[in-house]
């Protein structure tokens, strides 16, 4: 049933057909509107509404007819919902991108992280002299290993170190001579090592 039929049918008045006819036509205008894609469009869409609200209700006290009034308030429910929706989603990113800024700032304050140490690796041959060799140096040629040490600082060992030992290693700098007690990860080798930690 059109409009004007519905009028005709409750016995409307010719003025007071003119203008449900025309409220019919606002809410289609209304309608396509909303179908605009562009914001600024949708932002119009729901003043219109606002406005035509405050005149329905004021249509309200007088006695006059509004039936479609509940179409439009649920329309205006909608677009609010929407409107505040993408606010908060503006928001929300706002305050990630402000998140990240502040991490990677406070990461570049912090000193970079210590190097972890490194493992050692003592080898012993035949004639007991001992080399020290860091983890990244085993491609190296190994011929000068040990030249600083000083073989009395150390003993014959009763047995081979076995994994979970703890042995106490000597190696010399150009300044100092230096002892530390590691604890053995890996037993005597194939190539006679014995990695220590």
């Amino acid at each position: 049933m059109n409009a004007r039929t519905a009028a005709k049918a409750k016995g409307l008045s010719h003025g007071t057909l003119q203008r449900h006819i025309q409220k019919h036509k606002d809410v289609d205008d209304l309608q396509k509107a909303e179908l605009s894609p562009t914001y600024s469009h949708r932002q119009v869409f729901t003043q219109e509404l606002e406005e035509k609200l405050e005149t329905s209700q004021e249509s309200l006290e007088k006695g006059e007819d509004v039936e479609w009034l509940p179409i439009w308030k649920k329309k205006l429910r909608s677009r609010q919902k929407a409107h505040t929706k993408n606010q908060n989603e503006d928001k929300s990113k706002k305050f990630g991108k402000t998140c990240k800024k502040t991490i990677r700032d406070e990461a570049k304050k912090q000193p970079p992280p210590k190097k972890s140490r490194k493992t050692v690796t003592v080898s012993s041959d035949s004639d007991s002299d001992v080399g020290i060799v860091s983890e990244g140096e085993r491609d190296h040629d190994s011929k000068d290993q040990g030249k600083d040490l000083v073989p009395e600082n150390f003993e014959t060992l009763e047995k081979l170190p076995e994994e979970g030992d703890f042995v106490l290693v000597q190696f010399s700098t150009a300044k100092e001579n230096k002892y530390y007690v590691g604890k053995v990860l890996k037993g005597k080798d194939k190539d006679d090592d014995i990695e220590v930690s």
